[in-house]
């Protein structure tokens, strides 16, 4: 393995022990407290970042049954429909949560993926530039906003970037 392969994995490897360390702290406030709607969110967040799709999903609409009020689950929701590939849901959730808390750059950001998946390039230039008003350092909503003048008009194969909001996730 080259030196550059081996860092990456030890990255990886690194990163989903800190997500299964996460998710079994989660699986302890859960248990103490079965209303804990940001433990829940949190574990469908670090869920969809170890590719369990459907245990994500189930925690987020958990999430969302305990407060509807909440962005949180329903930004974390718009991230597993689009690894799901249903942009369509993925703007409802987004433009709900931004409705319950307009100045979020995550939100706006999965946005921004969201309407680029379905190919309103000039809606995902704005909404990631909007991130970036809210967050100036945000490099996923940077990348977005530059992919709507990009020649690979084929967002399909795109893998969708997954950045937890740090206002939320200290791991």
């Amino acid at each position: 393995m080259s030196g550059a392969s081996a860092s990456s994995a030890r990255r990886f490897s690194i990163s989903k022990q800190r997500y299964d360390e996460a998710v079994a702290d989660c699986d302890k406030a859960i248990e103490l407290n079965p209303k804990a709607m940001y433990a829940y969110s949190l574990r469908a967040y670090c869920n969809l970042q170890k590719n369990k799709i459907d245990d994500a999903l189930r925690d987020c609409e958990k999430a969302i049954d305990l407060d509807p009020k909440q962005p949180l689950p329903l930004l974390v929701r718009a991230r597993v429909m689009l690894s799901r590939g249903d942009s369509n849901k993925a703007v409802t959730d987004c433009t709900t949560a931004l409705k319950l808390m307009p100045n979020s750059a995550w939100g706006y950001s999965t946005l921004a993926l969201a309407l680029l998946k379905q190919g309103r390039n000039e809606e995902a230039a704005a909404a990631a530039t909007k991130a970036l008003q809210i967050a100036p350092s945000d490099a996923e909503s940077f990348a977005t906003r530059g992919r709507r003048s990009s020649p690979c008009a084929d967002t399909s194969r795109r893998p969708t970037m997954s950045i937890a909001p740090s206002s939320w996730i200290r791991l």
